[in-house]
């Protein structure tokens, strides 16, 4: 008899046919959903884009054993997957990592690869996730990839950054205009987002970004209420709510829609949803169906993580120690705590495929 819901195990990263309660956070999946998911994935294609460096077989659950290879170079990197079916995703890296970050955990694409392949390991039967990296801040040596890049590519996720996504550096507009050329041709591509990556994705298909009200910093640990579509996507939560770790003083202040691009044709206006908002971000992760899954919170983030963030934002001036005290304290204060990165993972890994509703 097939299990009526599967439970992500938050903590063990792992798919379970009964109830348990692990230490952390935990939430239902209905089994239809992943089941509907897995018979989705397309078979692994024939050919490998020459423009990548291939390593070997990696284990997954090991995120720093070809840290070596991936410390030195900004060229385009792909990490295989260890299933005979899989999801190739590009990952756009938009910034670098703090330097004590970056040899513990490799870069941002990195930590997302360690995610989706930690989740896609303890599937029965593997859910395989080829992760392609490519750093694209052209100021510190990226590139934004073109169309002919894009063959074999099921899945784009775009990191944060220190950036400002409302910025007109010449790499931002070119990546806004990528992004506007590939939502056009390529409607088979899901798109995805985290932070910057939220932010930029709303901007090309015709969201406003801007500075928070009065600048306020949003750091660390936050409860994000979901929206009644929110609570449909996670199947969730007792109160409506869940966490993530923040690091923004951008916000988008309105999502896409219609009436601000002509990417977004107004019969499917119905399918454009805010899925949460915190007390400083209204919009604070944006659901279209079968296309786009956004996050202004960040999923992999940890102690150490926050903190070293927050000393680069201070370094750089953009974080105030006095005028910006209390969000300081706060961040100081839960940068430890659990958070759902896990959880909106998943849901951002379902949601790469047209079936909820």
């Amino acid at each position: 008899m097939q299990p009526r819901a599967l439970l992500l195990d938050a903590a063990t990263f792992s798919f379970k046919k009964r109830p348990t309660y692990p230490q952390g956070h935990h939430c239902w999946l209905p089994a239809a959903t992943l089941v509907n998911y897995l018979s989705s994935l397309p078979a692994q294609p024939q050919s490998r884009r020459d423009f990548t460096l291939r390593y070997g077989l990696l284990n997954p659950l090991d995120p720093r054993q070809d840290s070596d290879i991936m410390s030195s170079s900004n060229e385009t990197r792909t990490k295989p997957a260890i299933a005979r079916d899989f999801v190739r995703m590009l990952v756009l890296e938009t910034d670098e990592q703090h330097p004590d970050d970056h040899q513990e955990r490799g870069s941002f694409g990195d930590v997302f690869d360690s995610l989706f392949k930690k989740a896609g390991h303890e599937h029965d039967p593997p859910l395989g996730v080829e992760t392609v990296i490519r750093f694209v801040a052209e100021d510190k040596g990226g590139s934004v990839p073109s169309m002919e890049e894009m063959d074999d590519v099921h899945t784009i996720l775009i990191t944060g950054s220190m950036y400002d996504a409302h910025g007109d550096a010449p790499w931002i507009l070119k990546l806004v205009e990528f992004i506007q050329i590939l939502w056009q041709k390529r409607p088979d591509i899901r798109f995805s987002g985290v932070c910057f990556g939220h932010q930029i994705l709303c901007r090309a298909l015709g969201g406003k970004i801007d500075s928070t009200p009065d600048s306020k910093w949003e750091l660390a640990h936050t409860p994000i209420k979901l929206t009644p579509i929110g609570a449909r996507l996670f199947n969730n939560p007792k109160n409506g709510t869940i966490h993530l770790h923040q690091m923004h003083q951008d916000h988008v202040v309105y999502p896409p829609s219609s009436s601000t691009t002509h990417l977004l044709p107004e019969q499917n206006d119905r399918d454009i949803h805010v899925w949460g908002a915190s007390e400083t971000t209204e919009v604070q992760g944006v659901y279209i169906r079968g296309r786009l899954f956004t996050t202004q919170g960040h999923l992999g983030f940890d102690e150490d993580m926050v903190h070293r963030q927050i000393e680069m934002r201070l370094q750089a001036g953009s974080i105030d120690e006095e005028k910006d005290r209390e969000q300081l304290e706060n961040a100081k204060d839960t940068a430890e705590w659990q958070h759902d990165g896990v959880v909106v993972m998943m849901m951002m890994m379902i949601c790469y495929t047209p079936m909820l509703a």
